[in-house]
């Protein structure tokens, strides 16, 4: 014990074996230093307070800086280093957010998480390298292993999955759900709602679809597609489109039979004529507030009138017939 030296100024040691110790040193501005011998300190309390400071902080090289900003939780190994007057971050896990200087209301949760944060804001990031590349984007959330890594400046995007919405930059207002949606798009989208584990995995952009299903609009690696405006629902559903727009597909397999621009359709039920019955309620009995147009589909499925102002010739009524397979007598 030397209650008055400018090193070491307390030593304890276990028993009568000095290589086993704990020493206790204060420096010049009074910060204590505790070194144990065997390198471990156990804390055997249910907290740790800072009664000074509405900042926590528990880890090597953690809130490094001068810090100013308030209610900031930082653990793990080189995290948050370098925030300043950033408030109400969260950051746990190795290297979590360590380039963030004044951002506000980020979470980063997982090893490298947030890796490149400065100023951006509302953010939340989890799992392992989620949000990576992040820097100045805005109410954004990455919740999956790798997912949102991409992503620098973009605003209210959400992914859920682990590698989903890998290519996303400085798009804004995706939804991405599902492990590895949209994993390899050679372009990101906007304000895209994409839904299932590999939907979208490869192509162009998504602008403005909502494409829901297993590998639905998982156009394969030689077609550089870019499919907007389109609802894409059901499994495999739009796999081979290419370059289309405005157009809504629905059922498993729908949209698979041809690899050329199709725009302005919609296709409702299994493809490859597995449908073989189809209903649609609200039509059998209901009398029209005007004349109308007879309504038919051809051999192909496709609908369409056969006439204008509900005239019909003689020559087309007894096709409607033949085709109906319709009693005559």
């Amino acid at each position: 014990l030397d209650v008055n030296g400018d090193t070491e100024q307390m030593r304890l040691t276990y028993a009568s074996d000095t290589t086993k110790y704990t020493s206790f040193t204060v420096d010049t501005v009074g910060d204590m230093t505790i070194t144990p011998s065997g390198g471990d300190i156990t804390l055997a309390v249910n907290k740790i307070k800072m009664s000074n400071s509405t900042n926590l902080a528990i880890g090597y090289a953690v809130l490094d800086a001068t810090v100013t900003g308030i209610k900031n939780t930082v653990f793990g190994y080189n995290s948050m280093t370098a925030v300043t007057s950033g408030n109400r971050n969260t950051a746990v896990g190795y290297t979590c957010a360590p380039n963030m200087t004044t951002g506000y209301q980020n979470t980063c949760v997982g090893s490298e998480s947030g890796q490149a944060l400065t100023l951006g804001d509302s953010n939340t990031f989890c799992g392992a390298l989620a949000g990576y590349n992040c820097t100045t984007g805005v109410s954004n959330t990455g919740l999956g292993f790798w997912s949102a890594t991409a992503l620098t400046t973009g605003q209210r995007n959400f992914c859920l999955g682990a590698l989903s919405g890998r290519y996303l930059t400085s798009q804004n207002d995706n939804m991405y759900i599902g492990a590895n949606v949209g994993y390899e798009l050679t372009s990101a989208s906007s304000r895209a709602i994409l839904m299932g584990n590999n939907a979208a995995y490869y192509g162009a952009s998504r602008d403005d679809c909502v494409i829901l299903g297993y590998q639905a609009s998982d156009t394969n690696a030689n077609i550089t597609s870019v499919i907007s405006k389109s609802i894409v629902i059901g499994n495999y559903s739009g796999r081979v489109m290419s370059n289309s727009s405005y157009n809504i597909l629905i059922s498993a397999y729908q949209g698979n039979h041809t690899t050329t621009t199709v725009t302005n359709q919609t296709r409702i039920g299994f493809a490859d004529s597995a449908t073989t019955t189809c209903y649609i309620d609200g039509i059998n009995g209901i009398t029209l507030g005007s004349t109308g147009n007879m309504l038919c589909a051809d051999s192909n499925g496709q609908l369409g009138t056969v006439s204008s102002n509900g005239i019909i010739s003689t020559t087309q009524a007894i096709n409607i017939v033949n085709t109906l397979s319709c009693d005559t007598s």
